[in-house]
């Protein structure tokens, strides 16, 4: 029969100190906290590449969306959207991508993305979107290159050849 909780004896005090609840070490931050959203607009020859960073979510997806306009505004005609740095993907996100994609389609523009890690192209991937956009191919890694279709081949995804 499985010992109950309230006759476990605890060692030492039973609770922090208030001080002690407050404080969290870096390395706890660093891996339950995600990254501050960012949009770095990287201008290129013929091209402008916007690399968002941290979560494209709900409460950053407008952000992307005001950059990528205000890039229009101002002449580009060819924008890539580097997720490479996007540690987490939802529907917002998602829904912001496809209307950033209308928009260009109706424009004459061109609007293409460069493939994130596995968990954002595992949303792309899910929600069938990887067909309706356009996906950069990658450069050859291990003797892999990218297929035509947006999907990241498996040593890309899972980080080791299968």
């Amino acid at each position: 029969m499985p010992q109950r909780l309230s006759r476990l004896k605890v060692v030492g005090r039973s609770r922090p100190r208030s001080d002690e609840r407050r404080a969290v070490s870096p390395a706890v931050r660093e891996i339950c906290l995600p990254p501050p959203f960012g949009c770095e607009v990287i201008p290129e020859r013929d091209r402008v590449r916007i690399a968002p960073s941290g979560e494209l979510d709900l409460s950053t997806a407008p952000e992307l969306e005001r950059t990528t306009g205000e890039l229009w505004a101002a002449g580009f005609t060819h924008v890539v959207l580097d997720l490479r740095e996007v540690c987490f993907l939802d529907v917002a996100g998602v829904r912001v991508i496809l209307a950033l994609d209308a928009a260009a389609r109706a424009d004459g523009s061109t609007f293409e993305l460069i493939p994130g890690p596995a968990q954002v192209q595992r949303v792309f991937d899910l929600t069938g979107v990887h067909e309706r956009v356009s996906f950069q191919a990658l450069p050859r890694l291990f003797g892999t290159a990218a297929p035509a279709d947006g999907r990241l081949p498996a040593v890309v995804a899972s980080g080791w050849p299968r």
